[in-house]
Order: structure tokens, then C-alpha cells, then sequence
């Protein structure tokens, strides 16, 4: 019997891959590698029509566009196309897979009309099932109107180990580092995300239908960390380097929970205090939990809508509306602990088994229980 991993679908456990320095895959795994589809990734030509050629092409239907090392021009908007659903943009590492929008890009020059570099759709929400991973956007230099990544999935999605920068450093102009603002945007996930620079980090709108964010950092913002309005964002883990508040949430259906987080100045600066609050909640009726939170370097934790605020420091618990309960109980929640997501250990794909090559074929109908057990 062979000790291999087995293969039974490449295409589920690519979604919960180890986060390692380089990502590698099976030859036989299925991917679009878009070296294939003439897309250089040479830090010189400019792939954007390549590259839309590629998501034209094969976007939907499963597709895992597979970007493997090397720095990606592009000039202009790359699409999800089609119904926008069921794509997932693959990368080999952060620190690996770079993609960067050309210095003085056409139409990325006015920071009020804002451009993404990738767009994956808006409403309806049958936005299933659209992933980014593992990769770099760079919004490069003298582009103050860029938006790294303008990002909608339903039900199922992911952006997952992807750090976006407004230029090499973080200090280029650039308006905002990942846009959640479509309508009917959510459920998806957030995990392990880095944005430096930018007017905002992460801007968040729509009253549906919710967002869940864990292990995000950010710095360098020169407006806000993130701006919720209207939406549901549920955050574990935040770290924060900023001179401006890092969470701003607003509307009458904002809500928003942030726990087991930090929120402070950058080292960098020569600032000891700044003026307002690290977070704002700023309609009346939107509504805000906190839980085990760090804040220093504000002059406040926490304001309200109500004129409530909370002074710096450790917030062990607070919520701007109280709690509603049938009977009598404490107010306070239990602070169980988080388990963390989950990793499914990578192992050695040269190991890994394709039951296909044992006589398994996914797309027939048929019954594929015989060839499965002949691969175990």
C-alpha cells in the first residue's frame, strides 16, 4: 500500500492550503498556468490583455488561474467575466507572485474616481466561490485612484495570505487597498491579509451579507483602516499601525464586533498621542462590540454616535447598545476561547496520488468507488 496522500479533488484542498513561503502543486492538478496562455510575469511586458485573455477564456466553472513567481504588469482593470462566480486567482506566495499596475496608468490618476486593478463582480449575490490567495498587488507609483483589489463572493470565498500595497513601500498615493463595497457582498472570508498604504485600507459597504476577517494588518493608512458602513464585519485578530483611526463604522445597519486585537501608532512616528479615537462608531443606530483590544497612542479607545467614549488602553469588554436577554444573566460574555482556522498539512505533492489515474472519472456520472479504493 502506498503511504501518498490521495488526490480525491485537487481542486477542494488547493482551497485550504498551507500558508508556506512558496505554494507548489501536482503536475497533473488541473491548474491555468497562464505561462502557457503567453503571460510573461517578467517585471517588463505588460500582461494585462494576456492576462484578461486568460480569465475571458476560462473564468467559472472551477477554474484556478495560477500565477507561479515572477512580477506581473498590468495597466488596466483585469475582469472576473461571465457570471463573475466560481474563480479562484492562485498565486505561489506573497512574497513570490507580484502583481503590479504600471506607474501613471490611464484612468487610475483621479483619487474621486476611483479604479480597481482586479474586479470580481457585484450583484446578485451568486458570487460563489471566488478566491484570491497567496499573492502580492502593487498599485505602483503616481496612481492615487487605484483600488488594489475590488473583491465580492457569496457563500463561499476567500482572499487568503494576499498583501496589498500602494507601491513598492506603501507610501505611493492610492485610494483604497481592498474594496468589499459591492452590493450583496458575503458571506466571505478575510484571512491573513496585509495592506500598506493607501487613503484606506479596507473599505466595506452594502447591508448585506456579512463579512468575516481574521489575522489583518495594516499600516501606513492616511484616512482610515477600515470603513464599514452598513455591513456586518465580524474581526478577529487586528493589528493596526496608524496615525488615523482603524475602525469607522457607520450607518444605521452597521455593525461591527472586533476582538483579541491591537491597535496602535507606528514606531516610525515621533507623534506620543494623536486626537480622536482609534474606534469610531458614528451613527446612532450602528452598532459596535469590543472585546480584549490594545489600544495606544489614541487619546481615546473608543466614541460613539451617543456621546459615550472609552479612554485608551485595554478594553476588555464594551458594546454600544445593551445586551437584550429573557431573563436575568450576567452582561457580559463568556470570553471562550478562539480556535484557530484550521491548516491542512501540505506534504510533498510529489507524493501525492490522482485517483484518475486509477481509473476514476469525475465527470461521468459514474461510480467511482472502486477506482478511489484501488489508489487507498
Amino acid at each position: 500500500m502506498r503511504s501518498s496522500l490521495i488526490l480525491l479533488c485537487c481542486i477542494v484542498l488547493i482551497s485550504h492550503a498551507t500558508l508556506r513561503a512558496q505554494i507548489a502543486f501536482p503536475e497533473n492538478a488541473g491548474l491555468i498556468n497562464v505561462r502557457d496562455h503567453n503571460v510573461k510575469g517578467d517585471g517588463a511586458t505588460d500582461d494585462t490583455a494576456a492576462l484578461q485573455k486568460v480569465f475571458d477564456e476560462f473564468n467559472g466553472g472551477g477554474a484556478v488561474i495560477y500565477l507561479p513567481a515572477g512580477t506581473y504588469l498590468i495597466s488596466d482593470t483585469i475582469r472576473w467575466q461571465g457570471r463573475f462566480t466560481n474563480t479562484i486567482l492562485q498565486g505561489q506566495g506573497q512574497a513570490h507572485t507580484i502583481i503590479r499596475l504600471t506607474d501613471a496608468a490611464d484612468g487610475f490618476a483621479d483619487a474621486k474616481k476611483v479604479k480597481p486593478m482586479f474586479y470580481t463582480g457585484g450583484p446578485p449575490a451568486q458570487r460563489f466561490r471566488n478566491a484570491v490567495r497567496d499573492l502580492t498587488i502593487d498599485s505602483g507609483t503616481k496612481n492615487p485612484g487605484a483600488v488594489g483589489l475590488n473583491f465580492c463572493a457569496n457563500n463561499q470565498g476567500i482572499i487568503r495570505a494576499v498583501t496589498i500595497r500602494s507601491g513598492g513601500d506603501g507610501k505611493q498615493a492610492g485610494a483604497v487597498g481592498l474594496a468589499l463595497d459591492q452590493g450583496e457582498v458575503g458571506p466571505l472570508m478575510v484571512k491573513n491579509l496585509t495592506v500598506i498604504g493607501f487613503d484606506t485600507g479596507v473599505r466595506v459597504r452594502s447591508s448585506v451579507n456579512s463579512i468575516t476577517m481574521e489575522d489583518i494588518r495594516l499600516s501606513g493608512q492616511r484616512s482610515l483602516g477600515i470603513d464599514n458602513f452598513n455591513n456586518l464585519v465580524f474581526l478577529r485578530k487586528l493589528t493596526s499601525h496608524n496615525t488615523v483611526p482603524a475602525v469607522s463604522n457607520s450607518g444605521p445597519d452597521g455593525v461591527f464586533l472586533l476582538i483579541d486585537s491591537e491597535l496602535a501608532l507606528p514606531v516610525s512616528t515621533d507623534a506620543k498621542t494623536v486626537s480622536g479615537a482609534a474606534i469610531q462608531n458614528t451613527h446612532e443606530r450602528s452598532q459596535i462590540f469590543v472585546r480584549n483590544v490594545k489600544t495606544s497612542g489614541y487619546e481615546l479607545a473608543i466614541s460613539d454616535a451617543s456621546g459615550k467614549t472609552v479612554p485608551a488602553g485595554q478594553v476588555i469588554e464594551w458594546h454600544s447598545d445593551a445586551p437584550i436577554m429573557l431573563f436575568e444573566s450576567q452582561a457580559a460574555t463568556l470570553n471562550l476561547p478562539v480556535a484557530e482556522t484550521p491548516e491542512v498539512p501540505w506534504g510533498d505533492v510529489s507524493k501525492w496520488v490522482n485517483v484518475q489515474d486509477f481509473g476514476a472519472k469525475p465527470q461521468d456520472g459514474e461510480d467511482d468507488t472502486v477506482a478511489i479504493q484501488r489508489a487507498i
